[in-house]
């Protein structure tokens, strides 16, 4: 099994959240009912942290309970409206 990371969308720097949020919102809107974001040669403070693949998919209400048991799901908070 591939390892894992979960970071709190709440750690992340505001834009980027965002960022984050419109680029899946309009994929999944738009496109598709999965994406698959690849992040080649990632650094942290100028050090190699890795390559990381993040597959998102879209979910009916009725299958959110049975995804909030999944240790590979990701259940991310809407971001507060201004």
């Amino acid at each position: 099994m591939p390892l894992s990371k979960i970071v709190p969308v709440e750690i992340l720097p505001e834009k980027t959240a965002i960022a984050a949020y419109e680029l899946v919102a309009k994929a999944l809107r738009e496109q598709t009912a999965e994406l698959n974001i690849t992040l080649s040669n990632v650094t942290d403070d100028g050090n190699l942290v890795g390559s990381f693949e993040i597959s998102i998919r879209k979910i009916d209400e009725k299958d959110l309970d049975c995804a909030r048991g999944d240790q590979q799901t990701i259940i991310v908070p809407p971001l507060p409206t201004r």
